[in-house]
């Protein structure tokens, strides 16, 4: 097209423009309150800003393309030493438990006089077949299997040991195994029934290994289906436990964990060596090990899925049947390069400030593509529809200057999102968010340095009219009668996005779609209020394994209450009656509460019963001789283990009361008996007592995850409502896209609920990436709609799904193929991953291109104040109406103006750049939509100037 054509539409335009802007309703050209000017004042100054910012960046990258290209690779390498770093956790104490929990607290304290921050080892044995496990075959199966234990290098030296100090021997060491009973000798091995009915009389002068008489072992030892052992004929299954010492340094853990690697080679080994039993086992790794095992199993579906993606934006952007010129596959490929680029320079990043790597990180590759595909999209669509009159740098420039705004804007809220949890109290969430926000950041970097260097390479490719895949050629010439390859035309997607908004502007279609919108937050609600919070850590583990057959067995035959103490390490007078008192008020509130079974340990009702039965003092100077007696008697020495005198023997420093929670696979009874006995104990007891045992530390998730749930999304939704405002101008629109996100956000929970996923530190993982991503979908669509210079809102909607709905659309089909293949994986891992990922890209993709579109119109139809923010210069065409309203606000524009932009020439200054050229191609191309629009978009300095005239 000439330039005398261009100028001639130019003004054809403009004066439809014009009329289209006469005919607005007078109540959209007044009535803008001082407030809502200054607040669009300030938005004006800040898109130029950024607007100025992209152009000289661009501006500079264009001119010097090989030399950013090489700076990036270097920063890029520079960072990529980070590896070396690389340093994995896999411990899921220190991944799912939040460090600083009241149950890690507790548990420091108390385990500075009991015994109960200890790893276990444990092994069940069921028999093969018909035969029984009491036989004397089975037991000699059971008896090899210690032997080889206690033989293993290193055993006595981490073993746990009643004193807490490392063991001489074997024979000092902790553990619950029924040949105990039988002096681990064979030749014991005769009349086991009879054996064992005596074990299990109490009480019991015969103290086990681990402190405790034989009576209370018993069904930690023996199991069955019923979970009851009426008679010693009923075991089906036989357990045995061994304690180590929990490692308080990195080098005692690395000897741990080598020592049970080597305990689980030899179970291993032995399985095909039993005669009689069949063995189940785990270590206390076992489960980290599971988790890891889980997670690095599925990394190829990965691999697999970073090949769908390049290769369906290859696709799409290539052309291959259409236009053998204009095409982007190489271009789109650098793009995915750059990004994965990146990638290792954040991840590269974290690791130099030494951030932990957990696996589940491993996913965030693809998380990253998938959104930066996106921006690609959209930086290559507008790319498209520049004028081939322009120069190579012209269209870099105007491309970045029209798109930096709206890919910087979905990026800072993804990156706020991230960086808002990465302060959560769970570990897990900390790292994911940490290494989540360096490499958006870095992956951003270097789309606007790197991506843009190779879209000037790709702009000269075009200019030289040569092949999109094979540069050396050059493209054949077009059809006769069909235009230039390189002429701007509405590619076919637009066309479909086009009618797909022509579709929903129908009335009846607007009121279907709402009721629709409406119907499922309601879902989401209904499903938000009864979301589950109860989470097995064993459902990480994947199916068909050893481990998974132990933990089925398990749960089979054995009971599972946890033992839990009340323990009082106040400094407290045991000699008087209304300690002692105190102390026996715990056995009932403990008892009293619903979680715990009618069942304790008290050591200090134990000790009254005896001094009474023999007429003893329990108080004043008799009572540690007292005490010490009745610590010294064989059927009461267990109680050594719940009362510590100090050194000199003369005080007791602490004490504890056992309670039992009830047998439960619930995470949140347990919770809740965790949470409940502390309220109990705190605000019934007059001692300092709590309640402690090392499954609590996990539990503690249980107790926060819904507050740190709540928090996160709430300081990121604040968050990202500040941070899109500005960028889309108006407050309504902006208020509409929030609304959207938190329905959204609802729906989710809805999903999460019909899907049976429960609220835990996976899914939270989970929830903070829809914080980020699901606003891209919806924020590209509004700053379009509130860009489109159409007459009605209606039009608007459809301008803006012409302009990017495609790329939006791609954008979430390419998320989507690559999460397709995580629903093939056996880990519980991944299968939640993917099934709120599915449902977090589908809503976005629905309420960005259906919901939020509709409710567009209706806004703009009903609502005067987004019509005034996307006409507002429409005062300046209509001189006298305009006069009246600047004359009463000049002064105060002018200096909010002067101290936002630091300008003096008044409200709306031109954007200069330092090529003339640019402005003069943005001039051609955009006159029309710069007169009326330039509350968000620049004006070539001519425009400007009559504006200012005009002002």
């Amino acid at each position: 097209m000439s330039q005398t054509r261009r100028e001639a539409t130019s003004k054809a335009d403009n004066s439809s423009v014009h009329q289209k802007q006469s005919e607005e309703p007078k109540s959209h050209q007044h009535g803008s309150t001082p407030c809502r000017f200054y607040w669009l004042a300030l938005c004006r100054c800040f898109h130029q800003k950024v607007e100025k910012m992209f152009a000289a960046s661009s501006g500079t990258i264009a001119s010097h393309p090989k030399i950013i290209l090489l700076l990036c690779l270097t920063i890029v390498g520079c960072f990529s030493i980070g590896f070396a770093w690389l340093n994995f956790e896999k411990r899921s104490s220190k991944i799912f438990v939040p460090q600083a929990s009241q149950g890690m607290k507790d548990l420091k304290k108390a385990e500075q006089h009991f015994r109960l921050n200890l790893r276990q080892e444990i092994i069940i044995l069921v028999p093969k077949s018909n035969e029984k496990l009491l036989s004397v075959e089975c037991l000699k199966d059971a008896l090899a299997i210690h032997q080889k234990i206690v033989n293993l290098n290193q055993y006595s030296k981490i073993c746990a040991t009643l004193s807490g100090i490392e063991g001489s021997s074997s024979d000092e060491c902790m553990f619950i195994n029924p040949l105990e009973i039988f002096k681990f000798q064979e030749k014991n091995l005769v009349n086991i029934s009879s054996q064992l009915g005596v074990a299990s009389l109490c009480p019991s002068p015969a103290l086990m290994s681990n402190g405790r008489p034989s009576c209370q072992n018993m069904k930690r030892m023996f199991g069955n289906d019923k979970k009851n052992i009426g008679n010693i004929s009923d075991v089906q299954a036989m357990r045995l436990v061994y304690y180590l010492r929990e490692a308080d340094s990195d080098e005692d853990y690395d000897k741990v964990i080598a020592w049970e690697q080597a305990f689980l080679d030899m179970l291993s080994s032995l399985k095909n060596n039993m005669t009689c039993a069949e063995i189940l086992y785990e270590a206390e790794r076992s489960l980290d090990d599971a988790i890891d095992d889980s997670s690095s199993s599925d990394i190829r579906y990965f691999a697999l899925t970073f090949t769908i993606m390049i290769n369906f934006a290859n696709i799409m952007l290539g052309k291959m049947c259409r236009n053998p010129l204009t095409g982007h596959s190489l271009l789109g490929m650098g793009g995915v390069i750059c990004v994965a680029l990146g990638i290792a320079a954040g991840f590269g990043f974290s690791m130099i400030i030494q951030t932990p790597f957990v696996k589940i990180v491993g996913v965030l590759p693809f998380l990253v593509v998938g959104v930066a595909i996106d921006d690609l999209f959209i930086i290559i669509d507008e790319l498209d529809k520049q004028s081939r009159d322009l120069s190579v740098k012209e269209t870099v420039v105007l491309v970045m200057s029209n798109t930096g705004a709206t890919i910087t804007m979905t990026t800072i809220t993804d990156l706020v999102a991230f960086a808002v949890s990465a302060s959560s109290q769970f570990p897990s969430i900390q790292y994911f968010c940490t290494y989540a926000a360096f490499t958006i950041t870095f992956s951003y970097l270097l789309i606007v340095t790197a991506f843009v260097a190779l879209l000037t390479f790709d702009v000269k490719r075009i200019k030289a009219n040569r092949r999109n895949c094979l540069p050396v050629c050059f493209a054949p010439p077009p059809k006769e009668g069909k235009p230039p390859w390189d002429e701007p035309r509405q590619a076919t997607s637009s066309k479909l996005m086009e009618r797909w908004g022509t579709f929903l502007m129908k009335s009846h279609i607007k009121i279907i779609v709402i009721l629709i919108s409406l119907g499922l937050l309601g879902a989401g609600i209904y499903g938000t209020v009864n979301i589950g919070e109860s989470f097995n850590r064993s459902l990480l583990v994947r199916d068909n394994t050893q481990y998974k057959a132990y933990l089925q067995a398990r749960d089979r035959f054995f009971e599972r209450p946890i033992e839990v103490s009340a323990v009082v390490d106040e400094h407290l007078n045991y000699a008087t009656k209304t300690s002692q008192e105190a102390l026996q008020k715990l056995d009932g509130i403990i008892i009293q509460n619903k979680h715990y079974k009618n069942q304790i340990s008290s050591w200090i009702d134990e000790f009254i019963s005896f001094c009474q039965r023999r007429n003893l003092t329990t108080e004043g100077s008799d009572f540690i001789p007292n005490l010490k007696t009745f610590l010294a008697t064989p059927f009461y020495s267990h109680f050594t283990q719940d009362v510590k005198l100090s050194d000199d023997k003369q005080s007791v420093v602490a004490s504890r009361i056992l309670g039992y929670i009830q047998d439960s696979h619930s995470s949140v009874f347990q919770r809740d008996a965790m949470l409940t006995l502390r309220k109990d104990l705190s605000t019934k007891s007059s001692l300092r007592a709590y309640p402690i045992a090392k499954p609590f530390i996990y539990l503690e998730q249980y107790a926060i995850i819904f507050t740190e749930t709540v928090r996160n999304l709430a300081v990121s939704s604040l968050a990202i409502l500040l941070i899109t405002s500005p960028f889309l101008v108006d407050l309504i629109v902006t208020f509409l896209v929030f609304l959207g996100f938190v329905a959204l956000i609802f729906e989710l929970f809805g999903l999460m609920f019909i899907w049976g996923v429960s609220l835990n530190s996976i899914s939270m993982i989970n929830l903070v990436m829809a914080i980020g991503f699901s606003v891209d979908y919806s924020a590209h669509i509004a700053l379009s709609f509130l860009k489109s210079d159409e007459a009605t809102p209606e039009k608007r909607v459809v301008h803006a799904l012409e302009s990017v709905g495609a790329s939006v659309t791609l954008g979430g089909i390419s998320t989507l193929l690559g999460i397709l293949l995580t629903a093939l994986s056996d880990s519980e891992i991944f299968r939640i991953f993917f099934k709120m990922f599915f449902g977090m890209v589908l809503l976005g993709l629905l309420h960005g291109l259906c919901f939020l579109p509709v409710y567009l119109s209706v806004i703009g139809k009903w609502s005067k104040h987004v019509s005034m923010a996307l006409v507002n210069e429409s005062r300046v065409q209509n001189g006298n109406e305009l006069v009246d309203e600047v004359h009463a606000n000049a002064d105060a524009l002018n200096e909010l103006d002067a101290k936002a932009c630091g300008s003096q020439q008044g409200m709306f200054p031109a954007i200069k750049t330092k090529d003339s050229a640019v402005l003069e191609g943005q001039k051609t191309q955009n006159t029309n939509k710069a007169e009326n629009n330039f509350d968000t978009y620049p004006q070539t300095h001519q425009q400007a100037s009559n504006i200012t005239t005009k002002l």
